[in-house]
């Protein structure tokens, strides 16, 4: 893997940035687990922040907050952080026993109330799109295409994934005075290893990290001009 096997998962083509996903794809042979999370930080303080994460010596080590994680949110002099997604507590409720749900979950990942309204947005019924006068600036997808195999192994993707227009994560942290900062997590597992295999982003392929094997994570800055960063 290298640097651009993350900002894929991060940048889409059409003007989109994945600002929240969790998705699993996994077949016969191999699985693959991609995790991204955002926070906004202040600006002074979002470069010292993201060397640090990105030189953890473990992911275990931190986690980019949402917005209900007291734990790994600051708000000290000359240092906020701060979750600004909403993320459902996993339970399906209704929905587990709706033959129709096709195992989709509701609510889906979304910003908070602060920034629908600072934004000016409207969500639709299903919370899958969130417009405002000039458009729409965010879309959540859920899926589950998964199927149980002879085998009792269950492959096919699933997940949910959060992204937002550029031009209105630019006005985000315009009107916030504040960066973002993205963690795009990678794991894949192949069914030769018990472990999973990863390698760290500026590794080759055929490299593999000492035991215990862990987690691919790059660290992204995005700054109040919508320009990114990578460290």
């Amino acid at each position: 893997m290298n640097s651009q096997h993350f900002s894929e998962r991060l940048l889409a083509s059409d003007g989109w940035v994945t600002v929240w996903e969790s998705s699993d794809d996994t077949s016969y042979e191999a699985a693959q687990q991609v995790l991204i999370r955002s926070a906004l930080v202040t600006p002074e303080k979002a470069r010292a922040l993201a060397l640090a994460l990105q030189t953890a010596p473990s992911y275990m080590a931190f986690r980019i907050p949402n917005a209900d994680d007291s734990e790994y949110q600051f708000d000290t002099p000359g240092f906020q952080l701060t979750g600004w997604i909403a993320v459902p507590d996993g339970r399906e409720g209704q929905d587990n026993r709706d033959p129709l749900a096709g195992g989709v979950r509701y609510p889906p990942y979304r910003p908070v109330e602060e920034f629908v309204g600072l934004l000016g947005l409207e969500p639709d019924a299903d919370m899958r799109e969130w417009a405002r006068a000039d458009g729409l600036a965010l879309r959540s997808t859920v899926w589950d295409d998964t199927a149980a195999t002879s085998s009792d192994r269950v492959t096919g993707t699933e997940g949910q994934r959060l992204e937002i227009r550029c031009d209105a994560l630019q006005e985000v942290l315009s009107l916030t005075g504040r960066s973002m900062i993205v963690e795009v997590m990678i794991d894949r597992t192949h069914k030769d290893h018990n472990e999973p295999y990863s390698v760290r982003y500026d590794q080759d392929d055929d490299e593999s990290l000492p035991p215990p094997r862990e987690r691919s994570y790059k660290i992204y800055l995005f700054d109040d001009s919508g320009r990114c960063g990578e460290l």
